[in-house]
């Protein structure tokens, strides 16, 4: 995949000298990984990027990686947590003014639908509503755990 070829060389490019864009090539490798069924590598990959937004302050990107985990562990069967992980990385965005770029909406479309078509709607909606009522630090938390417990 091409994609996967540019971000894979940026990362070498930046790694030891800007967080914020390892970060970035970390979160849209993870995407590529889960684009192609490589749950384990986007597990990596999302983690590293969500470690670095953390220790950069870079709290917009901690909401973008909340919805890129919430599709990773809504694929890996854990809708629940999925769905209350999207509501918390939606609220954050909206309430830090950080839309999400176009080029990320197919994952949050893709933590969406298989969240909901595991849950059914009115459970889908009342565990995303209940995740819009955590802070970006407890939807961080709640996506380290969860990650962590696969």
């Amino acid at each position: 995949m091409k994609a996967r070829h540019h971000y894979e060389k940026s990362l070498q490019l930046v790694v030891d000298c800007d967080r914020y864009a390892t970060c970035s090539d970390f979160g849209n490798l993870g995407q590529v990984d889960l684009a192609e069924g490589d749950f384990l590598q986007a597990r990596y990959r999302f983690t590293q990027a969500l470690r670095l937004a953390i220790q950069t302050g870079w709290t917009a990107e901690e909401s973008h990686i909340s919805i890129y985990l919430a599709a990773l562990i809504g694929c890996a069967g854990q809708a629940e947590q999925a769905a209350r992980l999207l509501g918390a990385g939606e609220e954050s965005m909206e309430v830090l003014g950080a839309p999400m770029d176009p080029a990320d909406k197919p994952t949050r479309f893709l933590a969406i639908s298989r969240t909901r078509e595991a849950l059914g709607d009115a459970t889908f909606e009342a565990l995303r509503a209940e995740g819009r009522t955590l802070t970006l630090e407890q939807a961080v938390e709640l996506a380290l755990e969860t990650v962590a417990e696969d």
